[in-house]
């Protein structure tokens, strides 16, 4: 870590996300890529329904979830002390992992992710709750890098509604205008990480570049989290809209 582990906390109680570069290095990096393409290799039709997400050519993927179902490496890699330890130190509890997730972006081809709170998708009380965005490429802003509003995590979960978006299906109804609230992009190395809040507001732009622009995200809850079952429900009801929408017309 770049910067001291007090500090580190303390951005991020601030800012609502903080930034460690070299988080993964060398070999652990390059095992990380090796077993994503052995995971995403061969027979498709052994993914749940749900969990694979592709682009508008229906063959380049943009986002697969759950990786710690489908192989022991991610589920070992989703309990290493190094991400519950830090997590522990934010938020004063223990740790349990949500979900391991690969997104990408293709060159030229990566779509954009509106702006969104994560936790409107999980619905946490208390919000403790954060997400891992480990770097396996350069993130620029030609290649569609994380964007994030300094802070928002403080203002409350906003009001969502479904975005039309497969596997980004829920949005900001009002999304902000950058410059107003000083939204920031989040450049980074491979092997360098982002942590932000599960109620910060963030986004990222299309991949306009030659580059490619792929992460790995891991997400964590308090074990003293509870599920507001009546936000799951305002989630389901707008997410199942889009679709009727979709299979009608």
């Amino acid at each position: 870590m770049t910067i001291p582990l007090d500090e580190m906390v303390s951005r991020f109680h601030t800012d609502g996300y903080v930034v460690i570069q070299d988080f993964l290095q060398g070999g652990e990096l390059r095992q990380v890529e090796l077993e994503i393409d052995k995971t995403l290799t061969g027979d498709r039709g052994r993914f749940n329904q749900g969990d694979i997400f592709f682009e508008n050519d229906r063959t380049t993927i943009r986002q697969f979830e759950n990786l710690q179902k489908y192989g022991e490496f991610f589920a070992e890699l989703s309990q290493r002390r190094q991400y519950h330890e830090l997590f522990e130190r934010i938020f004063q509890a223990e740790a349990v992992c949500m979900n391991v997730s690969y997104m990408a972006k293709a060159a030229r081809i990566g779509s954009l992710v509106p702006a969104h709170q994560d936790n409107a998708y999980f619905n946490l009380v208390p919000n403790h709750a954060l997400t891992f965005w480990i770097a396996l490429d350069e993130c620029t802003e030609d290649n569609g890098c994380l964007r994030a509003i300094p802070g928002s995590h403080r203002g409350g979960i906003l009001p969502h509604m479904a975005s039309g978006r497969a596997g980004n299906s829920y949005c900001l109804v009002k999304e902000p205008d950058p410059v107003e609230v000083g939204e920031v992009a989040i450049l980074l190395k491979p092997g360098d990480c982002s942590i932000h809040h599960a109620d910060t507001i963030h986004r990222s732009l299309a991949n306009s570049s030659a580059e490619p622009r792929r992460g790995l995200l891991l997400a964590y809850q308090s074990v003293h989290c509870q599920v507001d079952q009546e936000g799951v429900k305002r989630y389901q009801a707008a997410v199942k809209q889009m679709y009727d929408r979709s299979a009608s017309g």
